[in-house]
């Protein structure tokens, strides 16, 4: 599938009791992915909740309850559909323990995806390769004690 991406053009200033946009939020980065039909800062959050409570199944949180939409984050923080402020205190989300929007992590992201997103662990590739050797707290990067 080709996603048509278009660059997100900054709205006037944020109108009273709305929250702020991120600091430092990139304002050429993209705002809608037409074929999914999702416009990611203009989003209508109380369709994406619907369609989250109609659609998704939930593995580690009661399905049912109440949804909330998150429709930023910035290192610990999320922001959801109120602009209210919360710390992501997701530990076993192991993806972003590093926070959220980190310009350098972001790069590295996107060059992993320009090369490829995900390969067979069947296949041998550079990063899935030196990784364990470098993060091996045994001597000679060893997988095990022994």
């Amino acid at each position: 599938m080709t996603r048509h991406l278009r660059p997100h053009h900054p709205p006037s200033p944020t109108p009273a009791g709305q929250a702020d946009p991120a600091p430092g939020a990139d304002p050429g980065r993209t705002s809608e992915i037409d074929t999914l039909g999702i416009d990611t800062l203009g989003i209508d959050t109380q369709e994406i909740a619907a369609q989250h409570r109609d659609h998704v199944l939930q593995s580690w949180s009661v399905s049912g309850g109440p949804v909330h939409t998150i429709t930023r984050a910035e290192g610990i923080w999320l922001w959801d559909e109120t602009g209210r402020r919360i710390a992501d205190m997701s530990s076993l989300m192991v993806c972003a323990n590093l926070g959220h929007g980190h310009p350098r992590i972001a790069e590295a992201i996107a060059e992993q995806a320009r090369r490829f997103c995900f390969m067979s662990p069947a296949f041998a590739t550079e990063p899935k390769s030196r990784w364990p050797r470098a993060w091996s707290p045994w001597p000679g990067g060893s997988t095990s004690p022994g």
